[in-house]
């Protein structure tokens, strides 16, 4: 929905003051502030749950002191409310940050503020426009926590700027923290973690995503390390599991640590993802929670897999699912890293193609994974890709691109060019060639990790099968890989992936959907 709050809409020269520091030496309380908020993105109002974000309070005989009330958006003031019995009321608006900024080579001074709104409809588009009286009513429960008198207003996060309106996440109570979740797993000071490396199909665009962490385990104790680095850094941060047998279980809603950064608690979170039906965009994941996720432990190669998901989220989640589906790491994998083994073969891409039509080109969009088929990370700035047309190299030139000088056919993978750009997290490539009359269309990686042994990936053909015209006929016994490419013994209950050698030395890729052999 298009939003368009106007500047005269603030209040000319509140009665305003920047509150630093309004009791010295007074530790604050840490509260989670909950509800629906609004963001406001190029132009575009829209809702976004509020689960998690952080907030301060310092309460006096009199007085309460709210800090951080902004997620995303840290501030260094405090906005001051007066307590009357069991309620207190803040009036507003109240300038929460004020500094010399750069705008266009010039310092000027700003002033945000934290003003309460109410959400209108002007012109049939919704918008959050500030309250007349400037009032805000919280009431104050027994453990401290606050919820807004009037449910229908909002503390909205107006942030005047001098020039422009914009409002990040808003919340619309503010709960006090459970001390039986926000105490962080510890580790015997002396136990060593192992470096790992966490694998993981992107549940929307496919390819394999990576991402370094350790592991250690004490006794029947197991600690994953570095699981939410990336997603609020938090380095240090332990998920602790219990080891029977074969299996690993990890306790849901494990505190990781505050966020301030972010304005977020940050909680580990297992369960299970399935798929609904959306009007907008089709099928989208959906992620329920569980009390325990588990992974099975191989001792011999020291790898957990898991056919379940987790997430690392702001906020325990009890009943309603939850649809953080970017953050979903689901039917996760954990291997050592064996950093000093030469990268020799990689897992080929997922290739979509949509052939030219009208005035269109051709478009080949494709999924790389961040790991190789034996599990090392890889450096994304030494893969490229190459297409192949009619068993030919395909070579970009001058008159697909005007940028280069040359013709070249090995493209650096999360180029952005005339020709190519990267459309989602450096992963998803998409690549325009001309119309033009071919059999065959394939493409495959290359990685130069050591440019004098490059590695490949085999080849994905787009159009046609590459062996239509000889007469290929499958070589030798065919193999299982899983989805996340790990060799299997042979076609296993539900999808699995056959790969067939053909005579001309090509590949044959096909799902297959079976039972145990």
């Amino acid at each position: 929905m298009n939003a368009m709050a106007a500047i005269s809409d603030l209040p000319s020269n509140p009665n305003a003051s920047l509150i630093t520091n309004p009791a010295p030496g007074v530790e604050p309380t840490v509260l989670v502030k909950a509800g629906t908020g609004f963001i406001r993105l190029d132009e575009q109002l829209d809702v976004l749950p509020a689960d998690g974000s952080l907030t301060k309070m310092i309460r006096t005989d009199d007085k309460v002191y709210l800090a951080n009330i902004f997620s995303w958006a840290p501030t260094a003031g405090w906005i001051e409310g007066t307590v009357e019995g069991s309620k207190v009321t803040f009036q507003l608006p109240q300038i929460v940050k004020s500094e010399m900024a750069d705008i266009e080579g010039v310092l000027t001074p700003q002033q945000y503020y934290a003003v309460a709104c109410d959400m209108v409809v002007r012109g049939g588009s919704a918008d959050m426009v500030p309250t007349a009286e400037q009032t805000f009513v919280f009431d104050i429960a027994d453990d401290g926590s606050l919820t807004p008198e009037n449910p229908e207003l909002f503390m909205g996060n107006f942030l005047y700027d001098g020039r422009a309106w914009a409002w990040n996440m808003d919340g619309d109570f503010y709960n006090a923290l459970n001390l039986q979740t926000t105490t962080p797993s510890m580790a015997p000071e002396d136990l060593t973690f192992t470096p790992m490396v966490l694998t993981y199909p992107h549940i929307l665009y496919g390819g394999t995503y990576a991402r370094p962490l350790e592991v250690a385990f004490d006794g029947n104790d197991c600690y994953i390390k570095g699981a939410a680095i990336g997603i609020s850094d938090l380095q240090d941060a332990l998920i602790k599991g219990s080891l029977d047998g074969k299996v690993v279980s990890f306790d849901s809603n494990q505190f990781l640590g505050n966020s301030w950064l972010f304005g977020f608690t940050q909680y580990f979170i297992g369960g299970e993802t399935g798929y609904e039906d959306s009007a907008q965009y089709g099928q989208v994941p959906v992620f329920t929670p569980s009390d325990v996720m588990e992974w099975v432990y191989d001792d011999q190669t020291g790898s957990l897999t898991s056919d379940m998901s987790f997430i690392i989220v702001p906020s325990p989640q009890d009943e309603a699912e939850n649809l953080y589906y970017e953050n979903i790491y689901i039917a996760p994998s954990i291997y050592p890293v064996a950093s000093d083994t030469p990268v020799t073969t990689l897992i080929a891409p997922e290739v979509n193609f949509t052939p030219a039509y009208y005035d269109m080109p051709n478009v080949i969009d494709f999924a790389v994974s961040m790991v190789s088929a034996d599990h090392q990370i890889l450096d994304m700035d030494k893969l490229y890709f190459e297409i192949y047309m009619d068993h030919e190299p395909f070579e970009f030139t001058p008159s697909v691109d005007p940028n280069l000088t040359q013709p070249i056919s090995r493209i650096p993978v999360g180029t952005t060019d005339y020709y190519c750009f990267v459309a989602a997290e450096e992963i998803i490539q998409m690549v325009a060639i001309p119309q033009m009359s071919f059999t065959d269309l394939a493409l495959r990686l290359v990685y130069l990790g050591d440019p004098e042994n490059p590695a490949y990936s085999d080849f994905v053909y787009m159009q046609g099968s590459g062996v239509d015209g000889i007469n290929a006929e499958p070589v030798g016994q065919a193999s299982y890989i899983d989805l996340q490419g790990r060799p299997l013994s042979g076609s296993a209950n539900g999808i699995s992936i056959r790969r067939t050698t053909l005579s001309d030395g090509s590949v044959r890729y096909e799902k297959v959907i079976g039972t145990n052999r």
